[in-house]
This record gives structure tokens, C-alpha cells and sequence, in this order.
């Protein structure tokens, strides 16, 4: 199955490379820039307090001090993360949906113009549905992360802890040193389990590319329900890929400019296909909402 959508994701790009790679191009140029901005705000206005004691010596506390520190330091520094963070999610979030729009259109065998990039920019409804998209899929995956990595990283803490203290006893110290290794087999099955499960939300980007009568609430539970039985499968499609990615450094990241439209054509067609495979399976599903034609 995996090999069809593959083939069918080359088809469909067939005359149409070089559009995909200039979407691909516009998100990442103005992610660049963001990060460049960022990067040069905080040497600018960032005073970093080791630089004023470069001897590293212990200094006597000083209130005074800690709070120009402060003041110089550490609070511009949250301010400009905090306002380029903001930036980021205003700018990227409608820009990155707006690229999944264009391969939504792609498979659609419509054509696929460069402007469906900024497809949420156009209105105020669409764009506010991108951001909210991103604060919900982020704050989302933060709080399950929260649920799947709590008990490795506790064992993990509570384990090291014990080691570096001073005079424990030699089986207090092997049954932490156990602790290490247990951490450690926990945190690999978190991460596997974690992966799973976030793929219960692959279907939002593309249902709220598909209409604007779906709100944000409701595409991630019909996310949740399309993708039940299908989400090792989802996981495993996508690591089908992950060669081609390993591959890129080697190419001074040049082989992106191939992988990402080939991954993306090939995730939105296997998107597509989940999708009407439900709605088949469930009569009435197609009349919640009505595609953009």
C-alpha cells in the first residue's frame, strides 16, 4: 500500500516540482529569517553576566547588582524570545497550513496555484483557524508528553540523584545504577508509545484544509476517530521516509528540496484516503461538511 501512495505522490508532482519546492522555500526562508532577527536582537540587547566577571570568581551578594543583571540580562532576553515566539506562531502557523492547503489542492488534480500557500491569510476566520490549529496541536502534545515521559524521567531524576550523593552504600549505588538502566528502557518505550498516539491528530491539518465550515474542536475529534486502528500504520508510513532524511546533512540539506514535496504529497494523499475510507464507513459522515470545490 505504502509503495502506491509513494508512486502516486511522484505523479502528482509530475510538472509541478518547483512550485513545491518554492512553498517549501517560503516557510522555511521566513523561518530563517525569524531565527536570524531573534539571534540579533539578543546580541544586541543581551548583556551576558558572565562577560562582566570573566574570572568566574564567587562574588559577594549584592541586591543591587543581581537586579541591573536582571535587568540587563535576563529579562530582555524573555522579552525578545517571548516577542519573536509570538512572531513565529502569527507568521508560520497560517504559512505551514497554507503549504498543506496547496497539496490538498495538488492531489485534487486541479492545479495547484503558489497562492494556496497563503490560503489562511485571506481571511480573518482562516487565519484565526491556523493559529488556534497550532495552539491546540502544541499545548495538546505538551500535556501528553507530561502523561508518557512523568515516570521515566522521575526514575531517571531519582536515580542520578542517588548516585551523585556522597556516602550512599554500595547497594543503595547498584540498585540506582539499576534505576539508570530501567530509565532508560521506560523513556525508549514512552518515546515509541508517545509517537503512536500523537499520530491521532494527523488528519486536523488536512480536514481544515479541505473546508472552512470544520472548526479546529471538531477536526480533532474527527482526527482522533478517523485515525483509531490506522495509527501504527500512520507512524510506520512516516518512518518509511526517515533514510531519505538521514540522507540530507550529507547534502548540505540540498536532497530536501526533493523530500519534503515528496513526503508531503505522500502524506496528504494518505490523508485523503483515510479520510473518504471513514466517511464510507460511516453513513452520514459526508454531510457534517461539505469540501471546497
Amino acid at each position: 500500500m505504502f509503495s502506491a501512495f509513494k508512486r502516486n505522490a511522484k505523479l502528482a508532482l509530475k510538472g509541478q516540482w518547483g512550485t513545491a519546492i518554492g512553498t517549501f522555500l517560503v516557510v522555511v526562508g521566513v523561518q530563517s529569517l525569524l531565527a536570524g532577527l531573534e539571534h540579533k536582537a539578543l546580541q544586541i540587547f543581551v548583556v551576558e553576566p558572565f562577560l562582566q566577571n570573566p574570572t568566574m570568581e564567587p562574588q559577594p551578594f549584592d541586591l543591587a547588582q543581581l537586579t541591573r543583571e536582571l535587568l540587563t540580562g535576563s529579562l530582555p532576553e524573555l522579552v525578545i524570545s517571548s516577542v519573536f515566539f509570538l512572531l513565529t506562531l502569527l507568521l508560520l502557523s497560517p504559512l505551514q497550513l497554507g503549504m498543506t492547503r496547496w497539496y490538498f489542492t495538488l492531489i485534487r488534480g486541479n492545479g495547484a496555484p503558489f497562492s494556496e500557500v497563503f490560503y489562511f491569510f485571506e481571511t480573518l476566520s482562516r487565519y484565526g483557524r491556523a493559529v488556534w490549529y497550532t495552539v491546540q496541536l502544541s499545548v495538546r502534545s505538551f500535556l501528553w508528553s507530561l502523561v508518557f515521559f512523568f515516570l521515566p524521567c522521575g526514575v531517571m531524576g531519582i536515580s542520578l540523584w542517588f548516585l551523585s550523593t556522597d556516602g550512599i552504600s554500595a547497594q543503595t549505588r547498584s540498585a540506582a545504577s539499576l534505576g539508570v538502566v530501567m530509565a532508560c528502557g521506560l523513556l525508549f518505550l514512552a518515546v515509541a508509545l508517545f509517537l503512536i498516539f500523537i499520530t491521532r491528530y494527523a488528519l486536523v491539518s488536512y480536514l481544515l484544509c479541505e473546508s472552512d465550515a470544520i472548526t479546529v474542536s471538531a477536526a480533532f475529534k474527527t482526527s482522533v476517530r478517523y485515525t483509531k486502528n490506522h495509527r501504527v500504520m500512520l507512524l510506520t508510513f512516516s518512518l518509511s521516509f526517515i533514510g531519505w532524511f538521514l540522507l540530507a546533512p550529507f547534502t548540505m540539506f540540498l536532497l530536501m528540496l526533493y523530500v519534503v514535496p515528496y513526503y508531503n504529497a505522500a502524506t496528504t494523499l494518505l490523508s485523503r484516503y483515510l479520510v473518504e475510507k471513514n466517511r464510507l464507513d460511516e453513513p452520514g459522515a459526508t454531510q457534517e461538511w461539505h469540501p471546497i470545490r
